[in-house]
């Protein structure tokens, strides 16, 4: 794992990630969706929002809620300042985990997840928590 700046992308942050990630990003009306990949094992989507003000404990609780509503969702599997891990269920017999943590830089909210069309394990989602914690 080596530094990612995306600075190039517009963003003030850095996060690590393997040598040779490539770095997508698609332009949306009010958000950018920016996509941190490297094979299988490393898929981080970043969602870029205009900041409705620094208000992480309300945006980690909305995500959360959401989230046990959905029927595949199984637990939360570590809950921590900036974001949380969860596991659901893939299909009748696959769990898979995902995560969310958040950051506010400037006049912009930063929601990260897993990529959506791989399912993840745990230790798989908490290299790429990590990736994000630990270097920004």
């Amino acid at each position: 794992m080596k530094t990612l700046d995306l600075a190039p992308y517009g963003l003030e942050i850095s996060i690590l990630a393997p040598d040779s990630t490539s770095v997508e990003i698609k332009e949306y009306p009010f958000t950018r969706d920016i996509t941190i990949r490297k094979g299988d094992d490393f898929h981080i989507q970043l969602f870029e929002l205009p900041s409705r003000g620094n208000r992480l404990e309300q945006e980690k609780r909305r995500q959360m809620n959401a989230i046990k509503k959905d029927p595949a969702f199984l637990a939360i599997i570590e809950d921590f300042e900036d974001g949380f891990i969860y596991s659901k269920m893939q299909d009748s017999l696959t769990v898979d985990y995902d995560f969310r943590c958040f950051r506010y830089i400037g006049d912009k909210e930063l929601i990260f997840q897993t990529g959506v069309l791989t399912p993840f394990t745990l230790e798989q989602v908490r290299n790429m928590v990590n990736a994000i914690r630990e270097d920004s």
